[in-house]
Order: structure tokens, then C-alpha cells, then sequence
């Protein structure tokens, strides 16, 4: 993980203001937000059939689904075809948009410069994922629509689908517009697509994206993507450097002890998140206006 400058926490609010369609204000004004909005660029245009969506999903994870197009979407609409994907009414829904033409050119750049920056917890992408970014001929938007109560329930049943279609289609990885990520496809795991309990440190890994931003000897770690699983994203401070490493471990299993909890960790709690005795303080955290975060705001980790 590399240290970079200020500048590039633009780049990152661009991806997110490039895909996500609403403002942060206007999404609390809905009743239930899921948060969920992914892009699947596919490297090659195959045609999308539902019944073959149905079929392997059910061969990999064991578990039924419907794929059909919602009433009035039966016929061609323009590049693009809607269908709601779930396995009932009282559990997942879901929208996939197949559509046969490339991501505007505008929103590949953004993805290409701030993957190479390299300042998240993914490495800089090579110039082969690039190539493949750039080239690619068509893509899926994958929105969460309904769905049960349990936020990790939600995120699980999301991940398989991005999982099946990653196996059935050709792509060159996945744009997560809550966590302003862009994840090559050389980066999926090849073994999650055989484990089907997929734990919560890896749907970590493709579902929150942790940045860093350095201003001097201050260091800036924070999460982008907690809303997805209806929880604050989490923001650390500090300037000693060289344990950057271990700072990164204290955010991750904070994130990740939060989603396996279901709920937030609460202002003034102490936790133990390093394994070394090390306590953490849980703080209010002021969020900018230049740096949003996610739809349930933003706490913050103190070394006590």
C-alpha cells in the first residue's frame, strides 16, 4: 500500500460521483437505501440468457432463483435489457441491466487512474487489467432493489451473483460504486467460487475499499462501502509511519468485526482490534464536505 497525496482522494469522489446517480441527501429521503450498485465490464458481447443465470447459479451455490424481465421490459430498450433476479418475495431482489455497449470513456479513465495510483488496499492494477478495462464491449449493472432485514444476507446473496456471472461471462473485473473501487478480475480469488460459506474477511476484501490519504506526517486511513451492509464507514488518524501495516489490520477487523456483529460499535467504546492488548476508542468523527462518506455517516478508531 502505497502513500499518496491529497490530490488523489479526488479522483476516488469522481468514481463515486460519476457512478452513483443520487446525492447522499436525496437517498435519506427514501424510506430503505441498500446501497448495493455494481458494474460488471464485459470483454466480450455473449448473449444473456436468464434460464442460463438460473441454471448456474443453482449449480454453484445450491440455492433456486428467478430471472425474468420486470412487466413492460419485455421488448428491446435501445443497448439495454432489465431483468429482476431473486429467490423470493421475502428475501433477494435485484436488478441486472445488460447492456451492449462500453461504460463512457470518462468513467474508464477515472477507474484506470485511480487503480494505478495504487493507494487502497488493492495494488496498482497492471497494464494487462488496464488494457482489458479499456476494451471491454459491454457490461452488467447489478442494483440491490429488497431484501431481508440482515444486511450480510443481502451482501452474500449480492456476492454470488457477481461471482456467477464473473464464471459465466468474461469480464475484466467490478466497478462498487458505494466503496469507489475498481477490482480486476485477476484479483477475484479462484477458490471463492467453490466455497460456498465465502466468509466475511473475503466479501470484505471485494466489498469495502480502504483509502489512504497522507498530508505531511499525518496519515489518513478510512473505509468506503460500510453502507452497503448498513453501518458508518470507520476513519483513523495518526503519524507513525512505520506501522502503517498495523493500522490497516486495527480498520480492517474493526470493519469486519461490525459486520459480523450487525451492528455498529458506539461512541466511547473500547475495543481490542489489534490482538496485541493495544486498546482503540471509538469517536464522533465530523464528516467533510469535500469527502463524503457513506449513507450511515462515519465513525472514528483513537489509540488509547
Amino acid at each position: 500500500m502505497k502513500i499518496a497525496g491529497i490530490i488523489l482522494v479526488i479522483i476516488f469522489l469522481s468514481v463515486a460521483i460519476f457512478v452513483v446517480n443520487s446525492s447522499k441527501s436525496s437517498a435519506k429521503e427514501q424510506l430503505q437505501n441498500y446501497c448495493i450498485n455494481l458494474f460488471i465490464p464485459l470483454t466480450e458481447n455473449k448473449n444473456f440468457n436468464p434460464q442460463d443465470l438460473m441454471n448456474t447459479f443453482k449449480q454453484m451455490w445450491g440455492i433456486d432463483i428467478v430471472c425474468v424481465q420486470p412487466n413492460g421490459e419485455e421488448s428491446e430498450n435501445g443497448a439495454s435489457k432489465k431483468y429482476m433476479v431473486g429467490n423470493g418475495p421475502d428475501n433477494n431482489n435485484l436488478y441486472i441491466t445488460w447492456t451492449r455497449e462500453p461504460l463512457k470513456k470518462e468513467m474508464i479513465d477515472i477507474l484506470v487512474e485511480s487503480s494505478e495510483a495504487g493507494f487502497t488496499n488493492n495494488e496498482p492494477i497492471t497494464t494487462a487489467d488496464v488494457a482489458k478495462l479499456k476494451n471491454h464491449k459491454g457490461y452488467f449493472q447489478v442494483e440491490y432493489i429488497l431484501g431481508p432485514d440482515a444486511p450480510k444476507r443481502r451482501v452474500l446473496f449480492t456476492t454470488k451473483l457477481l461471482l456467477t456471472l464473473s464464471k459465466m461471462y468474461s469480464s475484466s473485473g467490478f466497478v462498487n460504486a458505494s466503496a469507489q473501487s475498481y477490482i480486476p478480475s485477476t484479483r477475484i480469488r479462484a477458490d471463492l467460487f467453490k466455497n460456498k460459506e465465502l466468509p466475511t474477511s473475503e466479501i470484505f476484501l471485494l466489498f469495502v475499499n480502504i483509502q489512504m490519504v497522507a498530508d505531511g506526517h499525518q496519515i489518513e486511513l478510512h473505509t468506503h462501502g460500510m453502507d452497503q451492509f448498513w453501518l458508518p464507514d470507520i476513519q483513523m488518524q495518526f503519524s507513525d509511519k512505520d506501522n502503517l501495516n498495523s493500522y490497516y489490520d486495527v480498520i480492517r477487523n474493526a470493519a469486519v468485526y461490525m459486520i459480523e456483529k450487525g451492528n455498529a460499535m458506539n461512541i466511547g467504546d473500547t475495543a481490542n482490534l489489534a490482538g496485541d492488548g493495544m486498546m482503540f476508542k471509538v469517536t464522533e468523527v465530523k464528516e467533510e464536505r469535500d469527502h463524503p462518506f457513506g449513507y450511515y455517516g462515519v465513525i472514528g478508531l483513537k489509540r488509547q
